[in-house]
């Protein structure tokens, strides 16, 4: 066998194989018995017949193309065993000539990832402050949802909660027509038709209320679009939240209780500052990541992009429409888009996600980073602790190889973006310019395998694929 290379741009190899006349014919050979033990002749029982008869009876091509379904792919393998190519993906095959075969191979390789001085980064932590008014506003909403519905005679206001008999026509065709609704007079909600919430402001208990509403362009029943709607509505209940005071007693209800107001008012503040921490804490890992991705020199495979969008399709279609041609075409039809149009909107999201994957990836490999078993088993506990009735199960997956290989490869991307942040972090006090060069570090700190550092918590990564 002939085999001669040629590296392609974007970690491709494009591989010209020749296979020499005697393995062709060794090939035909088994393709014919193959097709005599499942072939009629007539005259002979199956797996009896001549090569010679079965070539003439269904043509040479036939027996061409059977070899050629087996010999491709072994010679293919055969092919990257020699050459030692480290294929990543499916190849794409172009077979040249038949007799004896030539074909091309165009194999997608493992990316290369050259990252830039990532080390002279430096990023200002982030101050988290939490203000009394944001303290007070959390209180108002606790107040807001404890607050119980209490009956009220007076007409209806904003923010009440009603029950409604409603009667309505479109060009006399029956619209929404039921009774006993419950329905939350918000202002902006928009159901059945923007505007309704409104119109029922200053209705009065059991007085039938007539107004007319326009249903909007894009409306489901295209027919419809722009036609008026006349509505009949009668309020049957008014409700409305009788808010509790702010007192000692208020926080002595709220979750498990406080012993003061004073003491509920401590505990909103370390809330609203861990969620700000944490919301800070994503968006410097994102920035930290995104520039040491721009520094970075990437070439890699169209294929992993490509990988990458069908995972983000996942979320957006189901698998119950996903796997049903017909209702995978009713679900594009309604949103009005191809599913090339689809792939197309999410193609750059997915090359982002692949990029700083692949930046992961090669930090973890050059801070030699590394997860313990204790550490994959530690953290299996932890999933199954806040499992619930779910909790054998979750240890089952957990348990399997590709279990414990996801939670190995999280726990290698939690501790590389920890390192990541270590490096970059700039001097308290100070406000460095990010991408500023800073001293080199007297000692390398790397992260090893038994440094036995707490990892940061599993919300703290940024999305995209951690196969770091």
């Amino acid at each position: 066998m002939k085999i001669t290379t040629e590296k392609l741009p974007r970690s491709q190899v494009l591989l010209n194989i020749e296979v020499e006349p005697e393995q062709m014919e060794r090939s035909l050979e088994r393709a014919y018995r193959r097709i005599a033990n499942r072939t009629t002749i007539p005259g002979f029982r199956k797996g009896k017949a001549p090569r010679s008869l079965i070539e003439r009876y269904l043509g040479r091509s036939a027996l061409v193309e059977e070899a050629l379904e087996q010999l491709i792919p072994q010679a293919y393998n055969e092919a990257l065993e020699a050459e030692h190519i480290d294929a990543i993906a499916q190849p794409k095959i172009e077979v040249v000539q038949d007799e004896p075969p030539i074909f091309k191979a165009t194999v997608p390789v493992r990316p290369t990832v050259e990252l830039g001085d990532y080390r002279s980064l430096r990023f200002p932590r982030p101050q988290v402050e939490v203000t009394d008014q944001e303290v007070e506003e959390e209180l108002e909403q606790l107040r807001q949802r404890s607050a119980p519905w209490e009956p009220v005679e007076r007409p209806v206001q904003l923010d009440d909660l009603v029950t409604l008999d409603v009667q309505s026509t479109v060009e006399g065709r029956p619209f929404v027509n039921d009774k006993g609704i419950s329905y939350p007079v918000v202002q902006g909600f928009a159901f059945p038709l923007p505007g309704f919430a409104d119109q029922l402001v200053g209705a009065e208990l059991g007085v039938p209320k007539e107004f007319t509403l326009t249903l909007p362009e894009d409306a489901a029943q295209a027919d419809l679009a722009g036609k008026p709607v006349a509505f009949t509505v009668t309020v049957q209940e008014i409700k409305a939240k009788k808010l509790p005071e702010l007192n000692d007693e208020f926080a002595k209800g709220v979750g498990e209780g406080y012993e003061s107001l004073e003491a509920l008012r401590a505990w909103l503040r370390d809330q609203l500052r861990e969620d700000k921490e944490r919301e800070n804490r994503r968006e410097l890992e994102d920035r930290v990541v995104q520039a040491v991705t721009d520094q970075a020199t990437l070439e890699y495979p169209d294929v992993l992009v490509e990988h990458e969008v069908d995972h983000l399709l996942e979320d957006v279609i189901p698998p119950s429409i996903s796997n049903n041609q017909a209702r995978l075409e009713e679900y594009l039809h309604a949103i009005g888009k191809t599913r090339e149009e689809l792939r197309e909107e999410r193609r750059p999201n997915a090359a982002q996600r692949v990029e700083r994957s692949l930046v992961l990836s090669k930090l973890a490999e050059q801070e030699q980073i590394t997860v313990s078993d204790e550490e994959v088993a530690a953290e299996v506990v932890r999933i199954v602790s806040t499992a619930g009735a779910q909790a054998e199960r979750m240890r089952e997956l957990l348990s399997s190889q590709a279990g414990q290989e996801s939670i190995t490869r999280m726990l290698r991307t939690r501790k590389t973006l920890e390192r990541l942040i270590d490096l970059t972090a700039a001097p308290d006090g100070t406000a460095a310019a990010e991408g500023a060069a800073a001293p080199e570090p007297e000692q390398d700190t790397a992260v090893q395998a038994e440094d036995g550092a707490a990892a940061p918590a599993a919300e703290e990564q940024p999305s995209g694929p951690a196969t770091a």
